[in-house]
């Protein structure tokens, strides 16, 4: 079985955690994706854009939207 992961922050909060927090938050990140990657689950990661960038996105089941 393969999933689907969305992670989403609030910017602003992200800049006042301390740097030691950003880097475990990180280094938790980059686990997991290893830990999927060794069981075959892994297909992707992309960065959504900046908050001015950003577009919706739709939901898409069974190639239905």
């Amino acid at each position: 079985m393969k999933y689907l992961l969305l992670v989403q922050h609030s910017e602003e909060a992200f800049a006042r955690m301390a740097e030691t927090t950003r880097r475990e938050m990180l280094a938790e990140s980059v686990q997991l994706t290893h830990q999927l990657h060794a069981t075959g689950q892994y297909v992707s990661a992309s960065p959504l854009h900046r908050l001015p960038r950003r577009r919706g996105f739709k939901s898409v089941r069974k190639g239905r939207s």
